[in-house]
């Protein structure tokens, strides 16, 4: 596990959306790329990145393709894997 350093630390409260989306801008990824990563349409990422409902199926690709627990992307949890 990895501390998130302050600087790219998303801002507390954010929604799981905008953890994903967060994260993604930090690793300099488009949407595309997240996508072919977790196996996932774009069309999906983006609707997860929108708030929409989303299958924990599809939590667990993203997580993984972003290199961080599902509970950090559901909670926020102050740590993740990288």
């Amino acid at each position: 596990m990895v501390k998130i350093a302050p600087t790219t630390r998303p801002r507390p409260r954010q929604t799981t959306g905008e953890r994903i989306a967060s994260l993604r801008h930090v690793l300099g990824w488009s949407q595309q790329h997240l996508a072919e990563l977790a196996d996932l349409s774009v069309l999906t990422v983006s609707r997860a990145e929108q708030g929409c409902d989303i299958y924990a199926h599809t939590l667990e690709r993203l997580a993984r393709a972003l290199g961080v627990s599902m509970d950090y992307l559901w909670c926020g949890k102050e740590e993740y894997e990288r």
